[in-house]
Parts: C-alpha cells; structure tokens; sequence
C-alpha cells in the first residue's frame, strides 16, 4: 500500500476539485469505509480522507440537501 500525502497536500487537491466530482468521491469513500464489495480505495486510506472531503463539501454548502448516505 502507498503511502498517505500529507494533510496538506489532500487538502490543496481537495480544493482543485469540482462540488460535483467531491460528491461522487464521497460515495466512493463511503463505500470503501463500508468494505462493499465494489469499494476503489482500501479502507484506512478512505478513513483517512473522508474528514478533508467532507469539510470542504461543508463549506461550499454541498451537503444541505444530501441524504445521509450511511443509512443505505
């Protein structure tokens, strides 16, 4: 398994990145923090980044209307 970036160097991408291709990594993350079968990242890295992805959907406000997506 590769190694993590640093916090900041996922923050600085996580910046780059469109609402709408954060959202669909977010239910990917979430799939991987869940161990389903078609899940794309393994599962501490998923872990790891899902804080800095959900912050950042969080300020931009792309959260207020998203379903919860754990109760699936």
């Amino acid at each position: 398994m590769s190694r993590m970036p640093s916090p900041e160097t996922i923050q600085a991408i996580v910046r780059t990145l469109s609402s709408e291709y954060l959202l669909e990594l977010r239910r990917s993350l979430l799939r991987s923090i869940k161990e389903e079968p078609m899940a794309r990242f393994p599962r501490p890295q998923a872990i790891a980044m899902f804080p800095f992805l959900e912050s950042e959907l969080e300020s931009r406000g792309a959260l207020e209307n998203l379903e919860d997506d754990f109760d699936d």
